[in-house]
């Protein structure tokens, strides 16, 4: 398993520039955490995959046929996580050989939400009981009584990703209510007790 401080590893098998820079580009706007991309091309070999160690590989069915994926999946790092890029109707004996799909239209937070729920990423964030920087400023403007939603516009980033957020923190802490979770910002001088919102 790779340490908590390493990045997230993506691979993207994909031959449409346009295609290729929208994914990576989604992908990076919809994840919170750091991300490095490799982008697969041609002329590469399974080789520079394995020296790569992806955690998600995301590849776009066209490109490699059905034969291609059953050669993939034998060449690609056990730990990686395999995921149809799918542009058009495919035929689901195709599509059985993913683990996921992203499809064209789904949202930056679906895409999270898979990503995360695959790499284990923040399962991974969650072995190290201490809040990060970002944890932090979440439970300052809990405590200071805003909204996911407004959390969410404070810090551009998505409502999913707050909630995440708050789901890592009460796991880290152990709190569970509003009061205690003022009490330990007090506590840590996260918040002065003028800024807390009355309970």
């Amino acid at each position: 398993m790779r340490q908590k401080s390493e990045k997230l590893r993506i691979t993207v098998i994909e031959t449409s520039p346009i295609l290729l820079s929208g994914l990576v580009s989604t992908i990076k706007h919809a994840l919170d955490c750091d991300v490095v991309f490799q982008e697969f091309t041609e002329n590469q070999d399974y080789d520079s995959l394995k020296r790569f160690a992806p955690d998600i590989i995301v590849v776009n069915p066209v490109f490699l046929g059905i034969q291609g994926i059953k050669e993939l999946k034998k060449k690609i790092p056990p730990s990686s996580h395999l995921v149809c890029l799918k542009t058009f109707v495919l035929d689901e004996s195709l599509t059985n050989l993913f683990e996921a799909v992203i499809t064209l239209y789904d949202k930056p937070d679906d895409i999270h939400h898979l990503i995360d729920r695959l790499s284990g990423y923040h399962e991974r964030e969650n072995l190290d009981s201490a809040l990060t920087e970002r944890e932090k400023e979440i439970v300052k403007l809990v405590v200071k009584g805003r909204s996911n939603k407004e959390i969410s516009s404070d810090m551009n980033i998505s409502v999913y990703t707050v909630s995440t957020h708050r789901r890592n923190i009460a796991k880290k802490l152990q709190i569970h209510s509003a009061t205690a979770m003022t009490i330990y910002a007090i506590s840590n001088n996260l918040v002065n007790i003028n800024e807390v919102k009355s309970l």
